[in-house]
Protein backbone atom coordinates (compact mmCIF):
# COMPACT_ATOMS: atom_id res chain seq x y z
CA UNK A 1 0.00 0.00 0.00
CA UNK A 2 3.01 2.32 -0.34
CA UNK A 3 2.23 5.18 -2.73
CA UNK A 4 6.21 5.02 -4.22
CA UNK A 5 5.36 1.08 -5.47
CA UNK A 6 5.85 0.14 -8.29
CA UNK A 7 2.77 -1.15 -8.92
CA UNK A 8 0.89 1.85 -8.08
CA UNK A 9 1.12 3.03 -11.56
CA UNK A 10 2.22 7.01 -9.63
CA UNK A 11 5.12 8.59 -11.04
CA UNK A 12 7.88 9.85 -8.17
CA UNK A 13 10.13 11.55 -10.53
CA UNK A 14 10.18 12.29 -14.16
CA UNK A 15 12.66 14.41 -16.65
CA UNK A 16 11.82 15.74 -20.06
CA UNK A 17 14.10 17.36 -22.38
CA UNK A 18 11.60 19.35 -24.99
CA UNK A 19 13.16 20.80 -28.44
CA UNK A 20 10.66 23.59 -30.23
CA UNK A 21 11.06 23.97 -34.04
CA UNK A 22 13.44 27.08 -33.60
CA UNK A 23 16.04 24.67 -31.87
CA UNK A 24 15.28 26.58 -28.16
CA UNK A 25 14.37 24.01 -25.73
CA UNK A 26 13.42 23.57 -22.45
CA UNK A 27 14.16 20.91 -19.57
CA UNK A 28 11.25 20.11 -17.17
CA UNK A 29 12.28 17.27 -13.60
CA UNK A 30 9.79 16.48 -11.41
CA UNK A 31 10.55 14.63 -7.83
CA UNK A 32 7.60 14.06 -5.63
CA UNK A 33 9.02 12.66 -2.66
CA UNK A 34 11.26 15.68 -1.97
CA UNK A 35 9.51 16.99 1.76
CA UNK A 36 10.03 20.56 3.91
CA UNK A 37 12.53 22.69 3.32
CA UNK A 38 13.98 20.38 0.48
CA UNK A 39 11.24 20.58 -1.82
CA UNK A 40 10.87 23.29 -4.08
CA UNK A 41 8.32 23.85 -6.99
CA UNK A 42 9.62 26.98 -9.22
CA UNK A 43 10.72 27.71 -13.12
CA UNK A 44 14.68 28.92 -14.65
CA UNK A 45 14.75 31.09 -17.83
CA UNK A 46 17.60 31.60 -19.24
CA UNK A 47 18.94 34.05 -21.56
CA UNK A 48 21.99 36.33 -22.91
CA UNK A 49 21.23 38.80 -21.10
CA UNK A 50 20.33 37.48 -17.54
CA UNK A 51 18.14 34.27 -16.35
CA UNK A 52 15.15 34.82 -14.23
CA UNK A 53 14.39 32.36 -11.18
CA UNK A 54 11.00 32.00 -9.59
CA UNK A 55 9.80 29.77 -7.01
CA UNK A 56 6.28 29.26 -6.06
CA UNK A 57 6.76 28.03 -2.67
CA UNK A 58 8.61 31.17 -1.50
CA UNK A 59 6.76 33.44 -4.40
CA UNK A 60 10.23 35.40 -4.87
CA UNK A 61 11.07 36.19 -8.37
CA UNK A 62 14.80 36.78 -9.18
CA UNK A 63 16.21 38.65 -12.36
CA UNK A 64 20.24 37.82 -12.13
CA UNK A 65 21.62 40.12 -15.08
CA UNK A 66 24.08 38.32 -17.24
CA UNK A 67 26.28 41.83 -18.09
CA UNK A 68 25.86 44.01 -14.53
CA UNK A 69 26.78 43.26 -10.77
CA UNK A 70 23.17 42.81 -9.91
CA UNK A 71 20.38 40.59 -8.90
CA UNK A 72 17.10 42.57 -8.54
CA UNK A 73 14.26 40.53 -5.91
CA UNK A 74 10.76 40.65 -6.05
CA UNK A 75 8.48 39.27 -3.12
CA UNK A 76 4.96 38.62 -4.94
CA UNK A 77 3.08 37.58 -2.08
CA UNK A 78 -0.13 36.52 -3.50
CA UNK A 79 -1.99 36.70 0.49
CA UNK A 80 -2.11 32.95 0.35
CA UNK A 81 -4.55 33.11 -2.75
CA UNK A 82 -5.26 29.97 -3.91
CA UNK A 83 -2.72 28.25 -6.69
CA UNK A 84 -0.67 31.72 -6.34
CA UNK A 85 -3.50 33.81 -7.77
CA UNK A 86 -3.82 31.54 -10.40
CA UNK A 87 -7.61 30.57 -9.94
CA UNK A 88 -8.52 34.33 -9.03
CA UNK A 89 -7.02 35.18 -12.42
CA UNK A 90 -8.65 32.36 -14.35
CA UNK A 91 -12.15 32.94 -12.75
CA UNK A 92 -12.05 36.69 -13.50
CA UNK A 93 -10.86 35.90 -17.26
CA UNK A 94 -13.83 33.93 -17.69
CA UNK A 95 -16.33 36.09 -16.66
CA UNK A 96 -14.81 38.14 -18.92
CA UNK A 97 -15.22 35.82 -21.80
CA UNK A 98 -18.49 35.40 -21.00
CA UNK A 99 -19.09 38.99 -21.53
CA UNK A 100 -17.71 39.24 -24.53
CA UNK A 101 -14.71 41.47 -22.80
CA UNK A 102 -11.71 39.09 -23.21
CA UNK A 103 -10.33 36.49 -25.15
CA UNK A 104 -9.80 33.01 -23.12
CA UNK A 105 -5.79 32.91 -21.26
CA UNK A 106 -5.79 29.28 -20.94
CA UNK A 107 -7.71 28.05 -23.94
CA UNK A 108 -8.78 24.38 -24.70
CA UNK A 109 -6.32 24.18 -27.20
CA UNK A 110 -3.18 24.61 -25.10
CA UNK A 111 -4.88 22.32 -22.33
CA UNK A 112 -4.71 19.50 -25.20
CA UNK A 113 -1.44 20.49 -26.35
CA UNK A 114 -0.18 19.85 -22.84
CA UNK A 115 -1.99 16.09 -22.46
CA UNK A 116 -0.21 14.96 -25.66
CA UNK A 117 3.34 16.10 -24.39
CA UNK A 118 2.73 14.12 -21.01
CA UNK A 119 2.02 11.48 -23.19
CA UNK A 120 4.73 11.32 -25.85
CA UNK A 121 6.81 12.11 -23.26
CA UNK A 122 5.65 8.82 -21.00
CA UNK A 123 6.09 7.08 -24.70
CA UNK A 124 9.81 8.49 -25.20
CA UNK A 125 10.73 7.30 -21.58
CA UNK A 126 8.81 4.05 -22.07
CA UNK A 127 10.40 3.56 -25.96
CA UNK A 128 14.01 5.19 -24.55
CA UNK A 129 13.41 7.18 -28.40
CA UNK A 130 12.72 11.04 -29.40
CA UNK A 131 8.74 11.82 -30.28
CA UNK A 132 7.73 13.83 -32.55
CA UNK A 133 5.22 15.67 -31.38
CA UNK A 134 2.53 17.01 -34.23
CA UNK A 135 -0.59 19.43 -33.01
Amino acid sequence: MCAFAEDTGNEDSGSAVIQYETGMHACYSQNFFARKSAGKRGASLFGYKGTIEFDWYTEVLKVHMHHAPRVETYDLKSAGASHGGGDTVLADNFVRMIRGEQESVAPLEAGLLSVLMCLKAKESAETRTFQAIEF
